[in-house]
C-alpha cells in the first residue's frame, strides 16, 4: 500500500512540474524575446515536462521502463537548468524542486517493477511504434533540414509543430519548404503519415513498416521480460486462482499469468495481473528467466500438463528451483507424481474437504 501512496505523490509532482515549466516558458518568452538560445532551451524543458505528463498513467501503474525514462529526463533537466540560472530568477528554486522529484523517483524504484501493458497487445503496440517512427522521421528531418524552410526551423517545438502540420494535412502555410530536398522530405512525410488514405502507397509501405515495427516491438518485449525480478508467475490458469491473483496484486506483487487460452486475457487483466498467451514452457523459461521469479505456480486444470511443466523446469533449471514451485493438484490420485518434485502441492479436493468439515464441526 505504501507504493500506491508514493506513485500518487509522484504523479502529483509531475503534474506540478508541468505547470511550473509552462509558467517558466511564458516568462522566458516575454522577458527575453530576442534571446533565441534561452527560448530553445526552455522550450525543450517544457517539452520534456509534457512528455512526463503523458506518462502519468504509467507511473501509477508502476511501469519499470518509465522509472528509467523519468529519472533520466529529470537529470537532463537539472543539468540544463543549472547552466541557465541567471536568465530565470526562480531557476534555483525550480532546480531544487527537480532534485526533490528525482529523489522521490529514486527511493520508489522498488515500486516500479511492472512490464509495460503496451507489449501485451501486439497489434496496438505495432500501431504505436509505427506512429512514433513516422513522427521521429518528421521531427529529426525537420531539424536537420531546418535551413531549407522559410522561416527556418531552428528549435524542437517548431520541428514538432511542422511534423504534426504535415501529417494531419492542416497545411497552414506558415512554414514552407524552399529547396528540392525539403519539398521531397515533406511529400514523403505526408505519404507516411496518411498512408491509410493512399491505397497504392499503403500496399507498398505498410507491410514494410509493419514488419519493421513488429521486430522492434518483439525485441523490446523480450528484453523487458528478461529484466523482471521478484515476480509471481502462474503457468496455466483456472478460475479458482482468481482470488489468489487479486490478493497478490493488492499486496503490490507483480503477477504474470501465462495461458494458451486467449479468451482469459480480459478476466485476468481485470484483476491487475499481466497476461501472456501462446507460450510453451521452454519459451517461458527463456523469456522470463524463471530463476528470478519469487514464486512459480503451476495452475493448469490438467495434472498432466502441470507434471510436464514441472519436469521441464527442474530439468532445465535444477532441483533448487522446486522450493519456489507451487503445484495445483486437480486429482488427488496424482499426488504421488508431484510430492517428490514440487516444493508445495495444493490438493484442491483436500481443501474443499477441510473447508466443509470445518463448517460441520461448528454445528
Amino acid at each position: 500500500m505504501q507504493c500506491k501512496s508514493r506513485k500518487k505523490l509522484l504523479a502529483v509532482s509531475v503534474l506540478t512540474d508541468f505547470l511550473i515549466s509552462m509558467i517558466a516558458l511564458v516568462y522566458i518568452i516575454t522577458s527575453n524575446p530576442d534571446n533565441l538560445l534561452i527560448r530553445i532551451i526552455w522550450q525543450t524543458i517544457f517539452f520534456l515536462s509534457f512528455v512526463n505528463l503523458l506518462l502519468i498513467r504509467n507511473i501509477l501503474d508502476g511501469i519499470k521502463l518509465v522509472w528509467y525514462f523519468s529519472i533520466s529526463v529529470y537529470v537532463i533537466k537539472i543539468a540544463v537548468v543549472s547552466a541557465m540560472l541567471f536568465p530565470f530568477h526562480y531557476a534555483f528554486a525550480y532546480m531544487i524542486f527537480e532534485f526533490g522529484i528525482v529523489y522521490s523517483i529514486f527511493i520508489s524504484k522498488s515500486c516500479f517493477k511492472n512490464p509495460s501493458r503496451l507489449f501485451a497487445k501486439p497489434d496496438f503496440s505495432v500501431a504505436i511504434m509505427v506512429i512514433l517512427m513516422v513522427f521521429a522521421y518528421g521531427f529529426l528531418g525537420s531539424l536537420i533540414l531546418g535551413n531549407q524552410f522559410n522561416p527556418k526551423i531552428q528549435n524542437p517545438i517548431n520541428a514538432f509543430y511542422y511534423t504534426g502540420e504535415v501529417i494531419t494535412t492542416l497545411g497552414f502555410g506558415d512554414i514552407i519548404p524552399i529547396t528540392s530536398v525539403a519539398k521531397i522530405f515533406t511529400v514523403t512525410l505526408a505519404v507516411l503519415g496518411l498512408g491509410s488514405f493512399f491505397g497504392a502507397a499503403t500496399i507498398i509501405i505498410a507491410p514494410i513498416v509493419y514488419t519493421r515495427g513488429r521486430k522492434v516491438v518483439s525485441f523490446m518485449d523480450k528484453i523487458e521480460s528478461q529484466s523482471l525480478r521478484d515476480y509471481v508467475i502462474i503457468i496455466g490458469y483456472s478460475n479458482f486462482l482468481e482470488k489468489l491473483v487479486r490478493g497478490l496484486v493488492q499486496r503490490d506483487e507483480l503477477v504474470i499469468v501465462v495461458d494458451k487460452d486467449e479468451s482469459k486475457r480480459e478476466l485476468i487483466e481485470s484483476t491487475g495481473a499481466y497476461f501472456e498467451g501462446n507460450m510453451g514452457i521452454n519459451e517461458i523459461i527463456q523469456n522470463f528467466k524463471l530463476a528470478r521469479a519469487k514464486l512459480i505456480v503451476l495452475g493448469a486444470q490438467d495434472d498432466g500438463t502441470n507434471i510436464l511443466n514441472l519436469n521441464t523446469i527442474i530439468n532445465l533449471m535444477g532441483a533448487d528451483i522446486k522450493e519456489r514451485v507451487v503445484t495445483i493438484l486437480n486429482n488427488s490420485s496424482n499426488y504421488s507424481s508431484f510430492v517428490n518434485f514440487a516444493g508445495v502441492v495444493v490438493d484442491v479436493a483436500d481443501l474443499i474437504y477441510k473447508d466443509v468439515s470445518e463448517h460441520f464441526s461448528k454445528d
